[in-house]
């Protein structure tokens, strides 16, 4: 929550490891798959879906909002499978340092691919169909997001520093 310029609060996400967190605690022999398939196997299915559903949501949120520094330890992880992420202070292309190293439009990382059983899965084609229905609908409503947008780029917040605002 911003309470200022250059402060705010921070609220704890109930539930959640980050995914660095669980890598470090791990055996040094699996990975996030087989720790998600041993963590979950009483209800596997069900937190695959939840992780598929979560991972959709924010791949589509990260294209759209050109959202950077997208690592592990700004990746949770719930006690249902769903994803979720912190640390928003890099959004519209800033990166870090304006570095600009991040080329990819989204994290989806082939250990994510695994959790969906692979490229040639049923569940990753039904991720992928998702993500076509979430560019259809929020083709529906750019006119909104662009509105939204431009309205803030005359904020002072650093992620509109030198930022061409184009349109979704």
């Amino acid at each position: 929550l911003i309470t200022s310029e250059n402060s705010g609060l921070i609220e704890f996400v109930p539930n959640t490891s980050s995914i660095d967190g669980i890598l470090k605690k791990i055996p040094e022999s699996w990975n996030l798959n087989k720790f998600f398939r041993n963590f979950f196997q009483k209800n596997f299915k069900q937190a695959q879906m939840n992780f598929t559903n979560s991972l959709v949501g924010f791949c589509l949120l990260y294209y759209y909002l050109q959202i950077k520094d997208r690592h592990n330890g700004n990746i949770l992880l719930d006690d249902q499978g769903r994803i979720s992420h912190i640390d928003f202070g890099f959004l519209l292309g800033a990166s870090p340092k304006n570095l600009y190293f991040e080329k990819a439009e989204f994290k989806l990382t082939k250990e994510y691919v695994d959790i969906l059983d692979g490229l040639d899965s049923p569940m990753f084609a039904y991720f992928k169909n998702k993500i076509v229905q979430g560019i259809i609908e929020c083709k529906k409503h750019s006119e909104i997001f662009n509105t939204i947008i431009n309205i803030m780029s005359h904020s002072n917040l650093n992620c509109y520093e030198n930022q061409d605002i184009g349109s979704i």
